[in-house]
């Protein structure tokens, strides 16, 4: 699978002209429909899940090997903190590329990712001139995807659609 940035980017823009009630379909990355929604920021506050929550819950950490396979090879988007979203791709060469939805329009992004010696993701966001890694642990409870800086039990997770 080929990650096309422009194509990405022209689907994402839009995507977020459509009205808000319009449903995502489950289509292929390559499918208009697939594209996160414009969200304008972080919306009504959420009940925030912890590390704790989702292990009570039946979620397991993933391993490095288990990681790897997850996101090596790999199209997933997700909603940052900010309320920002984005749809990101890691390829099996060490290099992630991706468009994120901000308060400014739409940004390409890319860089470099590693899976550390904990099961970490680590990335550099080249886009921004990052050298220090982003590390991110990922959690599995079925086919939901949780992902946290910091995996300890009072820490915020965040959940991750995987579009492979």
């Amino acid at each position: 699978m080929r990650f096309v940035v422009p194509a990405i980017a022209a689907m994402l823009a839009s995507a977020c002209a459509a009205p808000a009630s319009t449903p995502a379909s489950p289509a292929s990355p390559a499918s208009p429909a697939s594209a996160p929604a414009r969200t304008g920021g972080p919306g009504p506050a959420a009940a925030t899940l912890t590390v704790d929550d989702i292990q009570k819950a039946g979620a397991k950490q993933l391993t490095p090997d288990e990681t790897r396979a997850l996101v090596q090879s790999a199209t997933w988007e997700g909603v940052a903190p900010s309320g920002s979203r984005f749809k990101m791709t890691q390829t099996v060469n060490g290099r992630w590329t991706g468009v994120v939805d901000t308060r400014g329009g739409m940004k390409t992004v890319g860089g470099t990712w590693q899976i550390d010696a904990e099961g970490r993701n680590c990335t550099i966001n080249q886009s921004l001139n990052e050298t220090v890694p982003t590390c991110t642990y990922y959690f599995r409870n079925g086919d939901v995807i949780y992902v946290t800086r910091d995996n300890q039990p009072g820490a915020s997770v965040e959940k991750r659609t995987f579009l492979k």
